[in-house]
């Protein structure tokens, strides 16, 4: 059963992993960081100069800090881009 609670400690799970992912990529290049995260520079320096406490205290926040594009959305539901999309992850792997 999904209660609020339940959901937010999701919610927790999911901004930790994506902090930690910012901050791997943010530390090893800002320009790819840039572009895989869809951040400005300023908000990778700043992710890139958290501590682990403030990573923590961030992620523990009642909204997602993941937003996905509309536009992405509407790409994955076209019928045509179905294979596309499940051949560029079968070839991934």
């Amino acid at each position: 059963m999904i209660t609020p609670v339940s959901v937010l400690k999701e919610i927790h799970n999911l901004n930790l992993s994506y902090l930690l992912l910012a901050q791997r990529v943010a530390a090893e290049d800002v320009k790819q960081a840039e572009r895989f995260l869809n951040m400005d520079i300023e908000l990778i320096q700043a992710v890139k100069q958290l501590t682990a406490p403030q990573i923590l205290a961030l992620a523990q926040t009642n909204q997602c800090l993941i937003k996905v594009q509309s536009t992405l959305l509407t790409q994955l539901a076209e019928p045509e881009n179905d294979r596309a999309v499940h051949g560029l992850h079968q070839r991934r792997l």
